[in-house]
C-alpha cells in the first residue's frame, strides 16, 4: 500500500501473512459455526438435501452480513481526509468516475473512502483480499452497488429460506405447497443474483485488461480470485439445479392430484394471515373452556368437510372428509409423514419409537412390538379383565374419575394401582409426570418452527422422571432376557406355538426384551406404548362410553348381542365374531 492509500498489485513481502492466516481461520469459523447451527435448527429426520442446502444459506448469510456489511460499512464511513489540489494525481478513481472532474465518490472531493483508510480487524481483511483484487480496498462503484444489493437483499433472503427449510419437514406431514412454493422460488432468485452477481464483479475487469486483478501470483489466482468466487457459481448452480427437481416434481404431483379429484382447500379467515396467532389464542381459549369439541363441530359447519389453517406459520390441513382421511391412513400413508412433526417436539422425552418415526425406522418398531401382542399374552389378558371391569364401573358409579388400569399390567408387569384406592407414590409421581411431560410437547408441537421459544427447565425434570422410573422396569426386564438366554432349553416360540398353550402371559416389556438389550430403545417403545394406551384406548373408550349413555337404542341392541353369550365367557374368539361390538368401536 503506498503512501498515498492506494493498494499495489505486487506481491507482499510475506506471501503467507498474519493476516492471511487469520482472514482464511475465520471464514472457516463462519463455516462451522453454519454447519452446527444447521445441524441444531433441523429436525434429525430432514433430508441430507436439506441439511447441505441449510448450512449454504446460512453461511451465505453469515458471508454477507458480516464480511460483505462490513465492506460496505467501509466503503461509506472509512476514509481519509486529503487536499483537493492531490486528488487528480494519485486518487485511483474507478471508470465511472474517472470521465468526469466533478465525479467525486459521495460528493466529498476532499475524503478517499474504503478499507484502505482504517486498521479495523474487518478493514485489515479485505486489504488482505485487495492483495488479489484492489478494488476491494478502495470506492468501485461497480462494486458498492452489487454488494449493496448483496447486503440488503441476498443477505437477508438467505436468513429467509432457512426459515423456510425449518419448516419445510413440518410443511411436508400436512402435505401443503404453499412453503414449497416460497422455498424454492426464494432459492431460484437468490441462486440466479449470486451468479449475476458474480458476473458482473468480474466482467469489467476481463473486458479492461484484468488491471486491479494479481494474476501473476498463484495463491491470489487460484485462492482468492477462482476459489472463493467459484464457490457462489458453483453452489448456487447446483441449488438451481436441485431446485428444478422439485419444480418438476410439483407439477407431476399436480397433475397425479387433479387426476384423483383433488381440490383446493379452503382457507380458515384469520386476523394474522403470518403467524396465525389470532388463531393460536382462540384455540387455548375454548380449550380452557371445554369448548373444543362443538367449536369444532361449528368450523366444519361453517368452512366444509376439509379447510386450511396456520398456526405459527405452518400450515395444517383439518378435514373430516372420509376419502382424505382414508388416503392419509390407508392407501397413500407413506406420503404423510409423521416423524417431522413429532420427533423433534418429543425426542427429549420418548425419543425414537413407533409413534414418532416414518419408514424403515417405524417398520422396526412395529417388529420389536408384534411378539407382545401374541395370541397367548392378549388371551390371558382377558382373564383379569373382568375384575378390573368391576372395579372401574364402580368407580363411574361414585362418579369418580378414572381409566381402566390393566394397561400398565400389560406393558409393565404390574399394575400401578389406577383402579384401587391405593398407588405407590412413585407410580403417582410417573403417572404425573407423564402427563406434564405429554402436555409439553404437545404444546411443543404447536409452536412449530417456534419450538425453541419453549425452554421450560421443568419439563426436563418430568421427562428425567419418566426415564428414571421406566428404567427400574427396563433393567428388570433385561434380567429376564438374560436368563432366559443362559437357559440351555431357550428356544424362541413363534406366536403360534405360544397361542397353543394359552398361558405364560408375559408383559409387553419382556417381549421386546427379547428382541433387543438396547435399554434406550426400550424405554422409548415402552413410554410411546404407555402414551398410546393411556392416551388413544382411554379416549376411545371414554368417547364409547359416552355415545352409547346418549344412543339407547344402540346400547340395547349392543346389550342384545353381549346377553346371547349367556354364561360363555367373551374369549379372544367370540369377540371376534362380535360384529356390533366391533362397529362401534371402529366408528
Amino acid at each position: 500500500m503506498t503512501a498515498s492509500g492506494s493498494i499495489t498489485t505486487s506481491p507482499p513481502p510475506s506471501l503467507v501473512s498474519l493476516s492471511t492466516v487469520l482472514s482464511l481461520l475465520f471464514s472457516l469459523a463462519i463455516l462451522f459455526a453454519a454447519i452446527l447451527l444447521s445441524r441444531h435448527l433441523l429436525p434429525r429426520s430432514s433430508p441430507r438435501k436439506y441439511l447441505i442446502l441449510h448450512t449454504w444459506h446460512l453461511f451465505d448469510f453469515l458471508i454477507h452480513t458480516i464480511f460483505e456489511g462490513s465492506y460496505l460499512y467501509h466503503s461509506f464511513f472509512s476514509y481519509t481526509t486529503v487536499p483537493p489540489a492531490s486528488l487528480s494525481s494519485d486518487y485511483p478513481h474507478p471508470a465511472s468516475l474517472a470521465s468526469s472532474s466533478r465525479a467525486i465518490f459521495l460528493g466529498h472531493t476532499d475524503r478517499r473512502y474504503g478499507a484502505a483508510h482504517s486498521s479495523s480487524p474487518t478493514a485489515l481483511l479485505w486489504q488482505e483480499y485487495a492483495r488479489a483484487d484492489t478494488r476491494w480496498a478502495n470506492t468501485d462503484t461497480n462494486i458498492i452497488s452489487i454488494e449493496l444489493l448483496t447486503v440488503l437483499i441476498a443477505g437477508p433472503l438467505a436468513c429467509y429460506i432457512c426459515y423456510l427449510l425449518q419448516r419445510q419437514p413440518l410443511a411436508r406431514s400436512t402435505n401443503t405447497d404453499d412453503n414449497a412454493a416460497k422455498l424454492w422460488f426464494s432459492i431460484i432468485v437468490l441462486a440466479t443474483g449470486e451468479i449475476y452477481g458474480g458476473f458482473m464483479t468480474f466482467a469489467p475487469e476481463w473486458l479492461s485488461g484484468n488491471t486491479s486483478l494479481s494474476t501473476g501470483n498463484w495463491m491470489y489466482l487460484w485462492l482468492y480470485l477462482v476459489f472463493f468466487n467459484g464457490i457462489w457459481v458453483v453452489v448456487p448452480g447446483w441449488c438451481l439445479w436441485v431446485a428444478w427437481g422439485e419444480v418438476k416434481r410439483a407439477f407431476a404431483k399436480r397433475g397425479e392430484s387433479e387426476k384423483l379429484g383433488g381440490k383446493k382447500t379452503r382457507k380458515y379467515p384469520l386476523k394474522d394471515p403470518f403467524l396465525g396467532l389470532d388463531f393460536f389464542l382462540e384455540a387455548g381459549k375454548i380449550f380452557s373452556e371445554n369448548r373444543y369439541l362443538p367449536e369444532l363441530e361449528a368450523r366444519y359447519g361453517t368452512y366444509g368437510s376439509t379447510f386450511q389453517t396456520n398456526l405459527f406459520g405452518t400450515p395444517s390441513i383439518n378435514t373430516i372428509e372420509p376419502e382424505n382421511l382414508q388416503a392419509v391412513y390407508s392407501s397413500n400413508f407413506k406420503d404423510w409423514g409423521i416423524e417431522p412433526l413429532r420427533l423433534p417436539a418429543q425426542d427429549p422425552f420418548c425419543g425414537r419409537g413407533f409413534i414418532t418415526t416414518d419408514g424403515a425406522a417405524a417398520e422396526y418398531s412395529r417388529a420389536l412390538l408384534k411378539p407382545g401382542f401374541n395370541r397367548a399374552n392378549i388371551v390371558a389378558g382377558l382373564a383379569g379383565l373382568g375384575k378390573a371391569l368391576e372395579k372401574m364401573m364402580g368407580k363411574i358409579l361414585d362418579d369418580r374419575g378414572t381409566y381402566l388400569g390393566t394397561s400398565t399390567e400389560f406393558l409393565f408387569g404390574e399394575s400401578f394401582g389406577a383402579l384401587s384406592n391405593f398407588s405407590s407414590e412413585d407410580s403417582q409421581a410417573f403417572t404425573s409426570a407423564f402427563d406434564n411431560a405429554m402436555f409439553g410437547s404437545g404444546f411443543q408441537i404447536a409452536l412449530g418452527p417456534f419450538k425453541f421459544l419453549y425452554q421450560n427447565a421443568k419439563w426436563r425434570e418430568v421427562c428425567k422422571t419418566t426415564h428414571l422410573f421406566a428404567d427400574k422396569y427396563v433393567q428388570k426386564a433385561l434380567k429376564c432376557r438374560q436368563s432366559v438366554i443362559s437357559d440351555s432349553s431357550f428356544d424362541r416360540k413363534t406366536d403360534q406355538d405360544e397361542s397353543k398353550s394359552g398361558s405364560n402371559s408375559q408383559p409387553l416389556l419382556y417381549h421386546l426384551a427379547l428382541q433387543t438389550s438396547n435399554s434406550l430403545t426400550l424405554r422409548n417403545e415402552i413410554l410411546q406404548a404407555f402414551m398410546a394406551a393411556q392416551g388413544t384406548t382411554a379416549a376411545l373408550l371414554s368417547n364409547v362410553f359416552f355415545l352409547l349413555a346418549r344412543n339407547p337404542s344402540v346400547w340395547a341392541k349392543l346389550r342384545e348381542e353381549v346377553l346371547a353369550l349367556g354364561n360363555e365367557e367373551p374369549d379372544f374368539d367370540r369377540l371376534l365374531h362380535m360384529k356390533y361390538l366391533q362397529n362401534i368401536l371402529k366408528e
